[in-house]
């Protein structure tokens, strides 16, 4: 029972919600240790701002949109290896 109750601890959910998924033959994960879908929304809050940012820089030759470009790749990035990080089956 003090198994049963670490693992349904680690997983963060109810011991009868992980009992009835390992009956069911599902995949059982531990909970992550951030609020996942925050952070999420957060890297793309930030990525959609650099986004807006470069078309208005763009129509106005400001910037050095390339480079700024380069930046909101290297944040897609970010966000994919967070996917592959706290997401077990990916997206």
């Amino acid at each position: 029972m003090k198994k049963l109750d670490g693992k349904v601890k680690k997983a963060g959910m109810s011991r009868e919600h992980y009992v009835r998924k390992i009956l069911a033959d599902s995949r059982v994960y531990e909970a992550l240790p951030v609020d996942f879908p925050k952070l999420i929304r957060e890297v793309n809050r930030v990525g959609s701002n650099i986004d807006q940012i470069l078309r208005i820089a763009y129509s106005k030759n400001l910037l050095d949109v390339p480079r700024l470009r380069e930046e909101l790749d290297e944040l897609d990035a970010i966000e994919d290896a967070m996917w592959k990080a706290f997401a077990p089956d990916g997206r």
